[in-house]
């Protein structure tokens, strides 16, 4: 309780205090710091249990799953099966996602057969979870068979499938099945909207938009992060504006995938100075939020402040990817700084970073 709750402090003080630990308070102590994004302390604890459950590893596995670090939680999976711990529903709704989006569809249809040889493939989330990896792993032929034969489908279900389309431009597919939907969620929506967005049909992404607003369906962060960029695209500032209030009023500001999205809104509408005011005022910037501001200030002009931006990036200990470079690129031929952009990508080549052609 005190762990769900954030008191992560005093869930570890009362651990302490008991003096038969059993599986049931390892489990529960290393659940509350996976919960609360202490993966470290999660992973010493884990390894000083005397004794491990199933429950005990899907902590570990659903920690690292949903803290970023998927390779880390695939190793840990891999762990628990040479333990000779069978994995349960819950095992396989964590693991299948991190095969999707590692692009580890090899070990995703390893752990499809062993999902079939335990009996848990009507299971709807698994089944879904399923539909989603072959998805994210371009097998998009796959991902319909298994939702075709699904004997029950529900709501998470065809938004797997509907989703599973999107990710893969199959935007015709993807809108009759759409419309086939029985029931639909803020889940199918963003779905739809990102699918649009990302496929460059700005315009037609603002209207499924529109259309969930008017039947009253209620935005959430992802949409926000998704139905930006179609207002990037198009110029809509006052549609963005709008939105900036609703995401204010929700409380999705702390967000820095959303955060990075309105940067990137008011930077490419032309609103740069809004841009930094809200790059600035950002509790934590990953390299999508400096990325922004740097092409913000790259596409608008101002050449010397991206300059400055991306070094203010290296300073923060945030290394560039390929984005940075070719807006800092950008920015140096436009006003003829050739000395300047050699120097900056000489300088972070040096410092061990690498790029794909």
């Amino acid at each position: 309780m005190y762990a769900k709750c954030g008191s992560i402090d005093k869930a570890r003080e009362l651990f302490d205090k008991i003096p038969p630990k059993n599986v049931v308070s390892w489990t529960a102590m290393i659940t509350g710091y996976a919960h609360n994004n202490v993966l470290d302390e999660a992973f010493r604890l884990f390894n000083e249990m005397p004794q491990r459950n199933v429950v005990s590893w899907n902590a570990m596995i659903a920690g690292y799953a949903q803290n970023v670090l998927f390779e880390k939680a695939l190793k840990t999976f891999n762990q628990m099966q040479l333990a000779g711990v069978k994995p349960m529903s819950t095992t396989f709704a964590s693991i299948l996602p991190v095969c999707g989006k590692i692009g580890a569809l090899e070990q995703g249809m390893y752990i499809h057969q062993s999902i079939i040889k335990s009996g848990f493939l009507s299971d709807i989330v698994v089944a879904s979870a399923l539909v989603d990896m072959y998805a994210k792993g371009k097998s998009i032929h796959k991902a319909r068979d298994l939702f075709n034969k699904m004997p029950q489908k529900n709501v998470v279900s065809w938004t797997a499938m509907v989703a599973a389309y999107a990710q893969n431009g199959i935007l015709d597919e993807d809108s009759i099945l759409f419309k086939e939907m029985s029931e639909r969620n803020v889940v199918s929506w963003n779905a739809m909207i990102a699918g649009y967005a990302q496929n460059g049909f700005a315009e037609k992404a603002l209207e499924i938009f529109k259309q969930m607003q008017s039947i009253g369906v209620k935005l959430d962060s992802a949409t926000c992060a998704s139905i930006l960029p179609a207002f990037a695209k198009t110029g809509a500032l006052e549609q963005g504006t709008d939105i900036h209030e609703s995401i204010v009023k929700n409380g999705f500001l702390p967000n820095a995938v959303v955060a990075s999205a309105l940067v990137d809104m008011y930077a490419k509408c032309g609103s740069i100075h809004k841009a930094r005011e809200l790059f600035d005022n950002m509790p934590q910037r990953n390299v999508i939020s400096w990325n922004a501001m740097i092409t913000g200030y790259a596409q608008n002009g101002f050449c010397k402040d991206a300059l400055r931006v991306f070094e203010l990036m290296k300073h923060s200990g945030t290394n560039p990817d390929h984005v940075s470079f070719a807006s800092v690129l950008l920015a140096c031929s436009y006003v003829g700084l050739v000395d300047e952009g050699c120097k900056s990508f000489s300088d972070t080549w040096a410092g061990g970073l690498r790029f794909k052609e």
